[in-house]
């Protein structure tokens, strides 16, 4: 059983800091054969169109999302760790970002899937969706890291309306 053991209360929002980097550092084209793999995956994935059993690597239990949540999916951008080959030997290994912008019903959103892709018989298969993105230890400023200054009146416990929530 879960229960409330006191009321909400208003606190300052936390301040926002650096953004980690990632280690995705190359970038791949939508028509190589990663970026057919991908694109494959995500629309069969999110969009019920093909078969995920065409796109991913035997013995690995992956399932469409069901029902579909999006009727479109547009790879927007691929990241990956080193260049992934051409022409991969089999067991070869890629990690790489992908962006891609979905269509639903109510309009539109963009999600992003780290995923690890192995080579088998000339091709690319997805082996894993991975928990998340690889990082490279760097930080990005986000250009938010700046303090937060209330009103006056915030600070003098006026109005506390305008005091962000958790």
């Amino acid at each position: 059983m879960v229960a409330a053991l006191a009321a909400p209360a208003p606190v300052p929002a936390p301040a926002v800091g650096a953004v980690p980097g990632h280690g995705y550092g190359a970038s791949v084209r939508s028509e190589s054969p990663v970026g057919i793999a991908v694109a494959e995956f995500l629309s069969a994935l999110l969009a019920g169109t093909g078969g995920l059993e065409r796109v991913v690597a035997p013995g690995v239990e992956l399932s469409a999302v069901t029902p579909a949540p999006y009727s479109q999916v547009e790879v927007t951008a691929i990241a990956a760790v080193g260049e992934p080959a051409e022409d991969p030997v089999d067991g070869e290994r890629a990690q790489v970002l992908v962006t891609a912008n979905v269509a639903h019903a109510m309009g539109e959103a963009v999600v992003q899937y780290p995923l690890t892709l192995v080579a088998r018989a000339d091709r690319w298969e997805v082996e894993a969706i991975d928990p998340a993105p690889i990082g490279d230890g760097a930080v990005m400023d986000s250009g938010l890291d700046r303090p937060v200054t209330p009103s006056p009146r915030e600070a003098s416990g006026g109005d506390s309306s305008s005091t962000a929530t958790p």
